[in-house]
């Protein structure tokens, strides 16, 4: 599955303009809500939010990042969450943090 490689790319750290490039079309894709990307039953949910988790509060992200980021968190929780919740679990606490900040808006 070629998402799936790509996801495991993810996010890219050596090039950081590339690594927002990339980031903006991941939640474009997350976004549109794009099957393959997502995966069958959102599987792919887990590490979709581990990328967001890893790059936020990093200058792998601007603030347009950043604010796309937050919008599909708060789609997330809208519209999945318990799927949302499932995906957290197995993330370590200061990237809960960081999710948690940035649904606040802090």
């Amino acid at each position: 599955e070629v998402w799936g490689a790509w996801l495991a790319y993810l996010p890219l750290q050596a090039d950081v303009a590339e690594s927002v490039l990339v980031t903006k079309q991941l939640c474009g894709l997350v976004r549109g809500n794009h099957p393959q990307v997502l995966g069958d039953a959102n599987a792919n949910l887990p590490r979709i939010v581990a990328i967001f988790a890893q790059v936020l509060e990093t200058d792998c992200v601007d603030d347009d990042c950043t604010a796309r980021i937050k919008e599909m968190l708060e789609a997330m929780q809208q519209a999945a969450p318990a799927q949302l919740q499932t995906a957290c679990r197995s993330l370590p606490a200061d990237a809960l943090q960081k999710l948690e900040r940035c649904i606040a808006g802090t």
